[in-house]
């Protein structure tokens, strides 16, 4: 006789460490899930008045600004890393008379550029540029643009029109 209360009470504790079990396998899942949410950045890129394009990036992204310098017509790209809905200033890539003019004496462009952090990076141009976000070219002449970064659990609200 006790013999078999023991063997249900046995199945009992069973079926309690496979619902426990079940739950934190959920639960795993669902925060596994919400890391990998956090992680991802919708970079929307607004041309006057309009949304243009969205990309999606996984993780970190990488974001190029290219244009000719309208002073010496020289080449200049802007390089910044995409992550968790920022901007993040990396590096210029320009001649030296380029550098010079950009800092006049004052400003480290270098510097202020790996020093940029922002969630929207606004450029125009009168000339033709290319905005690359992780190998994604989109070329555009005589506009201004809006780039925008989001985690994906915070969408953009508004559009862009220049003023």
């Amino acid at each position: 006789m006790f013999k078999g209360v023991r063997m249900n009470v046995a199945k009992g504790k069973l079926k309690h460490v496979a619902v426990v079990f079940s739950l934190s396998i959920i639960l795993a899942v669902i925060l596994i899930t919400l890391i990998t949410l956090l992680n991802v950045t919708i970079v929307a890129v607004y041309v006057e008045g309009g949304l243009k394009i969205r990309y999606l990036i996984l993780s970190e992204g990488d974001l190029k600004l290219n244009f000719n310098s309208s002073i010496t017509g020289t080449p200049v790209t802007l390089h910044f890393k995409i992550a968790r809905g920022e901007i993040k200033g990396y590096a210029i890539e320009a001649n030296e008379a380029i550098v010079e003019y950009y800092s006049m004496g004052v400003l480290n462009v270098s510097e202020a550029v790996r020093k940029y952090r922002a969630e929207s990076l606004f450029f125009c141009s009168t000339q033709k540029f290319e905005i690359t976000v992780d190998g994604r070219e989109l070329k555009l002449r005589d506009a201004c643009v809006k780039i925008e970064v989001h985690s994906i659990l915070k969408l953009p609200e508004k559009t862009f029109t220049r003023q």
